[in-house]
């Protein structure tokens, strides 16, 4: 039989782990947006025409945001990962898919 307390701990349980999962969830988001940034990057450093030279630099201005998200107060709330370990992983990533 339940009893008050074991409910509460279900309760605190369930609202913890929805918790980390919604946390994990930004977090993975963040790091597809920036493997994508970094993607589109490589491609379009190889072209030197006007729009592709503009489109360079809302990507990099994209990039710095992303990584802004990463060493932000709100990222560490959510994750005690190093965010230089997870950011360097997706640039060694792209890099070697270039």
């Amino acid at each position: 039989m339940l009893n008050a307390n074991t409910v509460n701990d279900v309760i605190i349980t369930t609202v913890d782990e929805s918790y980390a999962a919604l946390a994990n969830a930004i977090i993975a988001s963040a790091a597809r947006d920036y493997e994508k940034v970094l993607r589109k990057i490589v491609k379009l450093s190889k072209k030197t025409d006007k729009e592709s030279v503009y489109k360079l630099k809302v990507l990099v201005g994209e990039k710095k945001k992303i990584e802004k998200f990463f060493y932000s107060e709100w990222y560490g709330q959510l994750s005690n990962s190093d965010p230089d370990y997870i950011l360097e992983q997706i640039q060694n990533n792209v890099a070697q898919a270039a």
